[in-house]
């Protein structure tokens, strides 16, 4: 191409005589190109998660803002929560007591602390 056939500086370029691309007045496409394959969109649940009450089988159930042995993180960690029909507490992944997983948090917080502690001590008695 010619540089003189180029438009002026800030003018839009002519549109061919044939006019405009094809592609340009197609209709959109039918189908959405994002839509899943005729599957559920609803999220799935985990695997072992009941999502229900041992108890009382309910599924109505909260999350403790604080608990005695986690404070205001332990029951987020281990997926701690309260039905609010029988006030049973339990795992929500797994639907059984979160008993043994509290003792092993203590377990894991003492063997983190006493160190600490120690370390403190030692270093008070220099």
């Amino acid at each position: 191409a010619a540089w003189d056939d180029l438009p002026a500086y800030g003018q839009a370029a002519p549109m061919p005589a044939h006019g405009p691309p094809a592609a340009w007045n197609a209709a959109p496409a039918a189908t959405n190109p994002y839509a899943t394959s005729g599957a559920s969109t609803s999220r799935p649940k985990k695997a072992g998660s009941p999502g229900k009450c041992p108890n009382c089988g309910g599924s109505n159930y909260s999350t403790p803002v604080f608990t005695w042995w986690g404070g205001m993180v332990g029951q987020h960690l281990l997926s701690h929560v309260v039905c609010k029909k029988c006030h049973t507490a339990f795992n929500s992944k797994t639907g059984r007591s979160n008993t043994p997983a509290i003792i092993i948090y203590h377990v894991v917080i003492l063997a983190l602390l006493i160190p600490v502690f120690i370390a403190i001590f030692v270093m008070g008695q220099l």
